[in-house]
């Protein structure tokens, strides 16, 4: 293993975060301010295990970000052999993007012609809208959400691609499926390519009910990557994403980076109706932890209404310190619990208790 080893960051500063995920966590956003930028140039200029900082990059899905901004800003910095390497996983991605956003074309199209009406979100829509480049973001699935009087059909036309449901279900087990849950997947080319057709974003026993009356009406067609789709509008699509990472306890990074990603492209989000809105149905708090993460992870800017609600919220910011993304510990005991320094100390029995 090359630069600093284990020894050498054991011996960080009390309350550090090791300089790898530093870096991480510092190339983890499309855009960075000067102070980031500059962030990025001095971690690279110092001693680096750089094979820690691209299996935290790859286990957090956001080394194509790292890949992006290492070029930009420290090229000359980076061993050759790591710039290779990451290069490599980069191109994998970009090809891997290109073939699932031409097919999304082709399952939306095979949809339409059976009369089922659909809205794709996260996949290539939320990489090409907001992360402007869909090789930026990497997924594995395509998601597509339909009415669900429509799930069967919607089965029927995606066998004309290829796909075959991944459970074997008879007919009654199908139904009770439907009943219980909210996704039904779907494979091809031996479980190549995926798609996961969604007549609900959580399922029936979760606490965060979603509008969906309000989610198709409030969608509209958007352009990715020479297709236009039907897309959920942004505060829908940052309540989805918010959703997802919180069922996940935000283990990856690279759901936090999507908060942060449409919060960006939309800059004239209405926080104080999506707090609401979030309130009315059961994922308030689910929201105010992902923007406190955000906030101090990622460099989110909160509006006023976003701030005061984190301030007048007292449990949301102490819930960062039971559950969140496992590898970003420190040891220090006298920080804030919604501070960029906090403790973050992975899944933890008592998170699930208090959510």
């Amino acid at each position: 293993m090359s630069g600093r080893g284990h020894a050498a960051r054991a011996a960080a500063p009390s309350g550090a975060r090791p300089a790898e995920i530093e870096l991480v966590l510092a190339c983890s956003r499309v855009r960075l301010d000067a102070a980031r930028a500059a962030r990025v140039a001095t971690l690279c200029r110092a001693p680096l295990d750089w094979d820690e900082a691209i299996a935290q990059a790859r286990r957090h899905a956001v080394d194509p970000l790292l890949f992006r901004h290492l070029t930009a800003l420290a090229a000359s910095a980076v061993p050759d052999r790591v710039r290779e390497r990451l290069a490599r996983h980069a191109e994998t991605n970009a090809v891997r993007n290109r073939l699932f956003t031409v097919e999304l074309g082709k399952v939306l199209a095979v949809l339409d012609a059976h009369g089922v009406a659909a809205i794709p979100y996260k996949g290539p829509v939320l990489a090409a809208s907001a992360y402007g480049d869909v090789s930026l973001r990497r997924f594995a699935d395509l998601d597509v959400l339909v009415r669900r009087d429509d799930v069967l059909r919607a089965r029927d036309a995606l066998s004309e691609l290829g796909y075959a449901p991944r459970l074997a279900l008879a007919p009654a087990q199908e139904q009770a499926y439907l009943r219980g849950q909210c996704e039904y997947a779907f494979d091809r080319d031996r479980g190549r390519l995926t798609v996961e057709i969604h007549w609900d974003i959580v399922p029936p026993d979760h606490a965060f009910r979603f509008d969906l009356d309000h989610l198709w009406r409030a969608a509209r067609p958007r352009a990715v990557a020479g297709l236009t789709v039907l897309a959920p509008c942004p505060e829908d699509e940052l309540l989805m994403l918010v959703v997802h990472g919180g069922k996940h306890l935000w283990e990856r990074l690279a759901w936090l980076t999507d908060v942060v990603q449409v919060a960006d492209a939309h800059p004239d989000l209405d926080w104080a109706e999506l707090i609401e809105r979030a309130r009315a149905r059961g994922g308030e708090r689910q929201l105010l932890v992902a923007l406190c993460l955000a906030r101090d992870l990622l460099g989110l800017e909160l509006t006023s209404p976003a701030e005061a609600r984190l301030r007048g919220d007292g449990v949301a910011p102490a819930l960062i310190y039971l559950f969140t993304l496992p590898v970003f510990s420190t040891t220090s005991a006298g920080h804030t619990p919604c501070s960029g320094s906090a403790r973050f100390t992975g899944t933890h029995a008592a998170g699930k208790e208090a959510i």
